[in-house]
């Protein structure tokens, strides 16, 4: 039976997030009350330790080393997936696709806590539709996103919005930099670090830094001047 909630009564407290996105609750209790248990309960912890005998997955007799009632195998699902059944199945031909690697990128970036971009993507709420999950959902993502354009790379129209067919398409790489979480206005980068904000604007090849503004509305304004003046006109966003 799943475990929703934490089992001391009155606790409203959320159990762990999984990088799967699922709620797991260690032993019924949420995490601040299954330290107090552990500490409390070093002994029943050791004990379990010792009686383990067997892999805690029905129909699992792994004669491997166990954590927390599982095998190497299902102690690893476990910690990938966040269930310890879980297979993930791939149909023929699925790796051999040309944009299987974009896929797996893809994955990697919203569900592994130890890639490098997770923070970015799955640390932040990032998910992936359920479509675009499970044993077809490579093949859906194909059939959704068609071949991918030379030059071009998955991306995400709403940055702040998940991996689906209507957030997602195929962009260029000035495409993709437009749309980044920090530029605010073509040409207009904000960094956080500074609290300010870079106006700037490249005619035929030549860079113009514009300078730092303290507020937007002034480097926005003062980009717009810039390409009045270099471009005869304003660029819409």
């Amino acid at each position: 039976m799943e475990i929703s909630c934490c089992k001391i009564e009155g606790c409203k407290n959320e159990g762990k997030l999984h990088r799967s996105g699922k709620k797991y609750y260690p032993r019924g209790f949420c995490n601040t009350h299954y330290k107090k248990w552990a500490k409390e309960n070093r002994d029943i912890i050791e004990q379990d330790k010792i009686r383990v005998t067997c892999c805690s997955v029905e129909g699992c007799e792994s004669p491997e080393p166990y954590k927390q009632g599982l095998c190497n195998k299902h102690y690893t699902r476990f910690r990938k997936y966040g269930d310890a059944n879980f297979v993930e199945k791939r149909r023929e031909g699925q790796t051999e696709h040309p944009l299987y690697n974009t896929y797996g990128g893809m994955k990697k970036r919203c569900l592994s806590e130890t890639d490098k971009d997770y923070p970015n993507y799955g640390g932040r709420g990032i998910k992936i539709c359920d479509r675009w999950l499970g044993t077809d959902g490579f093949f859906n993502f194909i059939e959704d996103m068609g071949e991918r354009p030379n030059g071009c790379t998955l991306d995400r129209k709403d940055n702040f919005g998940n991996y689906s067919p209507e957030n997602c398409r195929w962009a260029d790489l000035n495409t993709q930099n437009i749309n980044k979480r920090n530029v605010l206005h073509q040409g207009v980068i904000y960094y956080p670090k500074l609290d300010k904000y870079r106006s700037r604007i490249t005619v035929a090849g030549e860079h113009y830094e514009l300078g730092m503004f303290k507020d937007l509305d002034e480097a926005i304004a003062s980009r717009k001047a810039a390409e009045r003046k270099y471009l005869g006109h304003e660029i819409e966003k």
